[in-house]
């Protein structure tokens, strides 16, 4: 072991900037990002947002960090500029449940707790530019925890909570083009 690194409470998820230089982690229960220099190993930002975070993702460029709160309540999506540590933006998305970024970084995908849609913000704008509705042989089901691109950013996958089914997402258009069955445990595995 190299370094213990303490932060304000529990951290349940963390990223990395493309160059490794810093890590986010968000303090769960504290209300906290921390930002730690992992050359130092030491926490040198501590950035309160609304609500209690659950999750990070950083833009492929290390530009911008989006920062959710779960199912805490009617909590914005904080982005967060990296260079300062200070939130830029909060755009009006409540109980984000997961959350990812295309590879080139222009549009983030989300999951909403309870919800039956997925909803993508745009990078350059801080703005909602569609919201995904998410079937399944003509009814709407919940996303589950767990949202993914394809290496070329072309599809997003979304594993469907009560369905059994996976729904593969043309990012271009923003619109399922194909609902997949699949067994419990591949939806397990995919979600893992």
């Amino acid at each position: 072991m190299i370094a213990t690194i303490r932060v304000d409470s529990p951290s349940s998820k963390l990223a990395f900037t493309p160059d490794g230089k810093l890590a986010y982690t968000v303090d769960t229960g504290s209300g906290r990002v921390s930002v730690i220099d992992t050359k130092v190993h030491s926490v040198i930002a501590s950035i309160t947002i609304a609500g209690n975070p659950t999750n990070v993702a950083i833009t492929p460029d290390g530009k911008l960090a989006y920062v959710i709160a779960g199912a805490f309540g009617d909590t914005p999506v904080s982005v967060i500029d990296v260079k300062t540590h200070s939130i830029v933006a909060e755009i009006p998305i409540t109980r984000a449940n997961s959350l990812a970024i295309s590879p080139d970084g222009t549009v983030v995908y989300l999951t909403i707790e309870s919800g039956n849609t997925v909803p993508v913000i745009d990078v350059k704008t801080q703005s909602i530019i569609a919201t995904i509705p998410v079937e399944n042989g003509g009814s709407i089901q919940e996303p589950i925890d767990n949202i993914a691109f394809t290496p070329d950013g072309k599809l997003a996958y979304v594993a469907n909570r009560t369905a059994d089914s996976v729904s593969v997402i043309d990012v271009k258009t923003h619109s399922v083009m194909a609902t997949v069955p699949v067994t419990l445990p591949e939806v397990i595995k995919f979600i893992l």
